[in-house]
């Protein structure tokens, strides 16, 4: 026999080169290594990795979407907490007249009011001319020309007076309240003195009771939502960590690491026996991405659940453990025939990934 290192005959069945010192390995046991690397167990051994990496897109995927669901929530909580009212007003005359509707909010800080009137037409209030076209409930914009100061609030609560004769009579009739506001640009005519009763009980129930309260609800809400949003950011961040290790191997090209190409590879490659160089060399992502967009977002939650118990079947992670070792410990030897001097084989790292992933996703609760 020859020394697979340095080529110098060596004596039948030596365990080392008595020319160069390398450990030998004899053919047979090397024909032996060649046929077991070529068995279903490496087929098998790939698909553990690629179904490792389909549940870790997937899992990714729905935290993301959680997360920003969150980021959504806090924002809207954060924002102005509102109430309002309709007050209805009809003119002396039947033909016109208004729908008002109050509206007032808090920031935690300052009031704000807004009011919103809608012209009655001949046919009655069955069809409600809007005023405000571009600020119409609910999409009211605050702005500090809003506020209620106490000067704004004088201010409303000044009624304007015009002079009428009457049967000979001189009288000042109230026609409307002061403001200084946009908001009353359209019909300010219309707001007669009746409305200021109401819109003064309405601010005093709005300030002292609906308003706090919805306030402080609302910051309870964002506590809530804040303590989730690290919780859930740092499981995010785990799974990032987890899908960079099981990509940094590069068996999978770069411009197919995303949920859609690896769905579909990790598919192809458990029902067909085509080889991982053969998929991706058919493997058309834009119309990939077409056909499964509605489909990945359909299963979303199932493929999750079933990573979730895949991750608690001791029996499943056991036997595929021993798939990926078996892989290891051959590729080791054959490392070893070939002088490779690498500290951890391909398989190797591949197992821990597995095992890794298995025990996170197993007490992962936000994944649930």
């Amino acid at each position: 026999m020859f020394c697979h290192s340095c080529g110098q005959k060596v004596l039948e069945n030596s365990k080392f080169c008595s020319f160069c010192g390398v450990k030998l390995v004899d053919s047979i046991n090397n024909d032996a290594i060649t046929s077991v690397i070529n068995s279903t167990d490496e087929r098998k051994g790939y698909s553990i990795y690629f179904n490792d990496i389909c549940n870790l897109e997937f899992i990714y995927k729905g935290l993301f979407e959680k997360v920003e669901n969150i980021k959504n929530n806090i924002s809207l909580y954060n924002e102005i907490r509102y109430v309002y009212w309709d007050y209805d007003y009809n003119h002396q005359n039947y033909r016109f007249g208004n729908k008002v509707r109050f509206i007032y909010g808090y920031d935690g800080t300052d009031y704000y009011f807004y009011v919103q009137s809608q012209r009655k037409n001949s046919e009655g209030f069955e069809h409600l001319e809007p005023v405000f076209w571009d600020t119409y409930f609910p999409k009211i914009e605050f702005k500090d020309k809003h506020k209620l100061t106490p000067e704004r609030l004088q201010k409303i609560r000044t009624i304007v007076t015009k002079t009428e004769e009457r049967l000979f009579r001189i009288k000042e009739i109230p026609i409307r309240w002061d403001c200084d506001s946009s908001e009353f640009s359209w019909g300010r005519t219309w707001f007669g003195p009746g409305w200021l009763d109401v819109f003064e009980s309405l601010y005093e129930k709005a300030q002292k009771e609906y308003l706090p309260q919805a306030y402080e609800e609302a910051q309870a809400k964002v506590t809530e939502y804040t303590a989730e949003l690290t919780k859930m950011a740092e499981e995010l961040d785990i799974v990032g960590k987890l899908l960079e290790q099981e990509y940094s191997l590069n068996i999978i090209p770069n411009k197919f690491r995303n949920l859609e190409a690896i769905w579909y590879i990790c598919d192809y490659y458990d029902s067909s026996n085509e080889s991982l160089k053969e998929i991706l060399l058919h493997l058309d992502l834009d119309e990939i991405k077409t056909k499964l967009d509605s489909v990945i977002e359909n299963q979303q939650q199932s493929i999750i659940n079933q990573a979730i118990q895949i991750s608690q079947n001791k029996t499943l992670i056991a036997q595929n453990q021993d798939v990926l070792l078996k892989l290891s410990d051959i590729e080791q030897q054959t490392n070893e025939i070939s002088n490779n001097t690498a500290e951890t084989t391909q398989w190797a790292k591949i197992a821990a990934n597995n095992a890794e992933a298995c025990a996170w996703i197993g007490v992962a609760n936000y994944i649930k």
